[in-house]
Formats: C-alpha cells, structure tokens, sequence
C-alpha cells in the first residue's frame, strides 16, 4: 500500500476565532453488535466524541448487521473478515487497513493491543497516522504472557504514540515492563443516574466465566438468609448452578439495559468476586451510580474505583469466607451501606462520559499536530 500525504493542522486546541478544533477520529473495536464493556465503552464514547468530532467507529461484520449504521452522530463501518480461526484475524487486519487508506482520519484510538492495535501501528508505518491504544484489561492480563500475543504486544507499546490505561495500577504495571513507553490514564465512562438503588438484594451481573470468581460467591451465600441474583451467561452457568443450594439464589440469564436498571435499583449490594484479569470494570461503576456498595476483590483496576471501606469492601480473590464475612455485615449495617452509598455517587461523577471524552481530546489533540 502506498503512503498517502496528508497535511495536518495546528496542534492548538483552538482556530481562529476561538472556536475549538475537530478531530477525525477512527475508533478501532474489534466486536461492536454484542454485548460487553468494551462494545458499550466504544458506542457511547463515539456517541459523545461525535458532538464535537468527526468520529467513526471501524469493527468487525458480525452476520446480520448492516456495513454501516449510526451511533449518535458517529458512523459506524462494519468490515468483512473470514470467519476461520487465524484467517479471521488477519482478515481483519487487511479491511482494518483499507478502510483506514480510504478515508484517512487525524488519528486512530484503538481499543485493546490487539488487533486493533497491531492494525493502528500498522496504519501509523504506511500512512502516517497517528495511533493511540488503549489497554482494556483482558488484552494486557491474558496476552503479555503468551508468546505470540506477548511479541504483538511489545510491538504495539513500543510503536503506538501514545497508551492509555484505565487506572493508575495498571500504568504501574505496564510503565514496569515497558519502560519507555508514554501512558496516560483515562478511565471508562458511565452515564449518570437520577435514581437511587434501594433494594435489600445481593447482585452479581456479568459473564459467568472462570477468571470472575462466581464460585466462590455462591459458595458464601449457600449459608446466608439473602436473595441473590446472578445475571449472565457462560461456560460456568450449569456448573453454577449445580454448585446453588439456596433458594434464595437466582440465575436470569443475560438480560437487556432496561431490565437491568431495574436489578441495580431492587439491590443492597453489588458483588463482583473477580479471581483476574478485570481492567476496570463496567459493572463496577453502573453499580456506583446507582449508590451501591461494592464487594470486590484486590486485583488489577479494581482498588482503584472502589475504595476500601468507603465506597466498598475488597477482599482476597478466591477467598469464600471473606466474601460472606463482608457480604453478611453490610446487609445487617444500613447505616454503613448508606454511607458508602453517598460516597459512590460523589465518586462516580468523575466518570461520566462527557468528562471522559473531554479528558480523551485532551490527550489526542497535540499526537495530530506531527
């Protein structure tokens, strides 16, 4: 592919007249008609962006899906790829590519090193396009030990112009092995909330997968008079379920954004008994924003957002008692729950989505004056 010449503007955040500069923005997700963090972060991100920007969103076609949508006024491009194994990803890498050549942005934001890192360097090598990643937690957690995935990884930091990180514990950790590397820290976003959690429920919500920990939550209300309800599916689900002796413990499967407003507010406690690889997760402060309490445990991201004794309680990963120990004396403290409650929603007000997108300019802004 040959080098296309593009000619750049002022690295001020203003033009003439005041007025503040737009960016075109190419947001990079490799997945976006599912349900995750990550798919939700990058929709409503480019939701907002997209009130001052020019921003578009490059994933992959899942079957079903249009080649583009809308995503407020942010557009969506949907790419085709081969779906088989290896052939998917470098697919992807080749219509990543060729959408970026077609319509060539100031800057690529890519969520998670790979492959939509490896396809931002790359776009940065032949096009001269400026490329920030941003680590979203599995990609770092589960890949920098892998020998291929660990080799893509050290290509992308090293090559990347900038690196984003979702906490201050996590910059820790990859500023430790890359230490060259230029990082910022910008967290998730979260929309907040005029309505308050006033339930008396134990909540879980996510996938129900091995590295969440779910076991050993069910493991510490067996024995606790509490309704709990486990929201999500996965591989673990049947195993889960099998594991259930209380019948006050309930599993619904996964559920739409409007019935789960209705699970945040019927709640006294979110749990998240996460055993690894959380960046920072999305449960964690829709939880907040509702006012709920947070029991958790110290790994990645997460001591980050939720404070020890002030917006939450964390525990020990994989550690059952300590999870019914901390889980039974907040049902009992109201007093307790209430005040962590009033320190969540003061916290979570410096996640929403539009201080978020207004740090992200920020940081892109001066990358495009190159």
């Amino acid at each position: 592919m040959s080098t296309k010449t593009r000619k750049r503007k002022s690295g001020d955040r203003t033009q003439k007249g005041g007025s503040k500069r737009k960016l075109k923005i190419n947001i990079l997700v490799s997945t976006l008609d599912r349900i995750g963090g990550t798919e939700r972060q990058s929709r409503l991100l480019a939701e907002e962006l997209a009130k001052r920007n020019k921003v578009k969103l490059v994933t992959r076609r899942d079957p079903g899906f249009p080649k583009e949508g809308k995503q407020g006024k942010a557009k969506i491009v949907r790419v085709s790829t081969i779906n088989i194994s290896i052939l998917r990803f470098l697919s992807h890498i080749k219509s990543g590519l060729s959408s970026i050549k077609r319509d060539m942005p100031d800057i690529n934001l890519c969520m998670m090193l790979y492959p939509n890192g490896l396809i931002g360097v790359l776009a940065k090598k032949l096009f001269k396009v400026p490329t920030v990643a941003w680590v979203r937690g599995g990609d770092w957690y589960f890949g920098k030990d892998s020998k291929i995935k660990g080799l893509i990884i050290a290509y992308v930091i090293r090559n990347s112009d900038l690196i984003l990180v979702q906490t201050e514990g996590i910059r820790k950790e990859v500023a430790k092995r890359f230490p060259k590397a230029k990082i910022e820290v910008i967290g998730n976003g979260v929309q907040l909330k005029k309505t308050k959690a006033r339930g008396d429920e134990i909540l879980f919500i996510g996938n129900l997968l091995k590295r969440k920990g779910v076991e050993y939550l069910i493991d510490a209300v067996n024995e606790l008079p509490v309704k709990t309800t486990i929201i999500g599916d996965g591989p673990e689900r049947q195993k889960l379920e099998r594991l259930s002796s209380n019948k006050k413990t309930r599993f619904l499967g996964r559920l739409g954004p409007e019935k789960l407003k209705k699970h945040y507010k019927s709640a006294a406690v979110l749990v998240l008994p996460a055993a690894s690889g959380e960046g920072l997760p999305n449960v964690i402060l829709e939880a907040m924003s509702y006012g709920l309490p947070v029991v958790s445990t110290k790994i990645a991201g997460i001591p980050d957002i939720v404070k020890d004794g002030k917006t939450g309680i964390l525990v020990e990963p994989k550690d059952s008692q300590a999870l019914r120990t901390t889980i039974e004396a907040l049902i009992k403290d109201k007093k307790k729950r209430d005040s962590m409650s009033k320190k969540a929603l003061k916290d979570i007000k410096n996640y929403s989505f539009s201080k978020q997108a207004k740090r992200l300019e920020d940081v892109l802004m001066p990358l495009t004056a190159k």
